[in-house]
């Protein structure tokens, strides 16, 4: 397990004493709920960044699971109370997407759990070491609202106004990279060019409708953050396409859209996301319309499906290809990938021979006939 620096330590604590006397946490004794948001498990991600431990908390008054986690019943109940899937959609969690387990190839070698535990050790991952939040939404194609996919974004803040995730399928050790996501306050949105705007989509819907969650944090941690995100904007591209059962990364990126409107989403899509996480999108979305302020209007640049004028997306297109440099031994090679010139004599001599010739050739000119 990633040992926690000591600042992340304080903030633990502090974070542990805080909310474990809030008025909305569970009765005592709720353990069963406790193992869901165990640190253990938050530590155990795609990204093994910081999470917040109630352990100590928990043994004291218990996890702040939804209300809806804390009744106690059986399997078979669990089931029989997840809703219907909605007519004519595909998702990520359905029967035909693809899993971990489809991915072709043989099991690592150890040999090659060796190397990479001696890489690890070695070498340094400054990058993913800024990344300090995991939040889980849901994405559809921008071409198709039909197919829809549960995204668990790792995110890392460059700036106050600028937010870089990788998106995986889940948060498990062997998760699968689907994606990624670009995240811009809305100042920085407005100063976009107007053809730009149609690649990014608006997050007010998705806040305010409770489905987008920072899983294991607790509810008003949770809306520290939301309040950030309630007037941002999102570009995001899948490169994974899990839903359809692909098994690999294949074909180009997709461009990828967020939820506006209710009954747009997959309920039992929803469903399965908060019953892992024990937590229940219609409390978040009541307890956030008292809390959360969302008179902003997002820009209608944004959300370029909802003009019904079509849809953006990726296509590849075969075009020609474009060289014209130098290689290291002096090789000029034309647009069509011709060879007009080659010679062995290296680059740096080659050009400093066409010099020489250009100026020979000024000075002829130059000269009084």
């Amino acid at each position: 397990m990633p040992l926690l620096t000591r600042p992340q330590v304080r903030l633990n604590r502090f974070v542990c004493e805080t909310f474990a006397t809030h008025p909305n946490r569970p009765v005592k004794g709720s353990a069963a709920n406790c193992n869901k948001t165990s640190a253990k498990e938050a530590m155990h991600g795609p990204i093994a960044g910081f999470a917040v431990s109630c352990q100590r908390a928990s043994r004291a008054s218990g996890c702040f699971a939804s209300k809806a986690s804390r009744s106690s019943v059986g399997p078979e109940q669990e089931a029989a109370d997840l809703p219907a899937q909605k007519p004519g959609v595909t998702t990520s969690t359905g029967p035909q997407a693809s899993s971990i387990e489809d991915i072709p190839g043989q099991p690592q070698s150890l040999q090659g759990k060796v190397l990479e535990a001696a890489e690890g050790a070695i070498q340094q991952f400054s990058p993913f070491s800024r990344i300090h939040q995991h939040v889980c939404g849901f994405h559809f194609y921008a071409h198709d609202i039909t197919r829809q996919v549960e995204a668990h974004h790792f995110c890392a803040c460059p700036n106050e106004d600028v937010r870089q995730c990788v998106i995986y399928d889940s948060d498990k050790p062997n998760a699968r990279l689907i994606g990624l996501e670009y995240i811009i306050s809305s100042e920085l949105f407005e100063g976009l060019p107007e053809e730009e705007k149609v690649y990014w989509h608006s997050h007010k819907f998705e806040v305010s409708s409770g489905t987008l969650q920072a899983p294991r944090v607790p509810v008003l941690a949770e809306d520290l953050e939301m309040k950030k995100l309630i007037n941002t904007y999102g570009k995001t591209f899948h490169t994974w396409q899990v839903d359809r059962g692909d098994t690999l990364p294949l074909g180009p990126p997709q461009l990828m859209m967020a939820f506006t409107e209710e009954g747009q989403a997959d309920p039992l899509m929803v469903a399965k996301r908060d019953k892992l996480y024990g937590t229940n999108s219609d409390e978040r979305k009541e307890h956030r319309r008292k809390t959360l302020d969302f008179s902003h209007q997002p820009s209608s640049a944004a959300d370029h499906w909802m003009q019904g004028k079509g849809a953006h997306q990726l296509q590849t297109v075969k075009m020609d290809f474009k060289s014209g440099e130098l290689s290291a031994y002096g090789c000029y090679t034309g647009a069509h990938g011709k060879m007009s010139l080659c010679t062995s004599i290296p680059t740096h001599q080659v050009l400093s021979l066409m010099l020489r010739m250009a100026f020979s050739a000024i000075h002829s000119l130059l000269l009084p006939r």
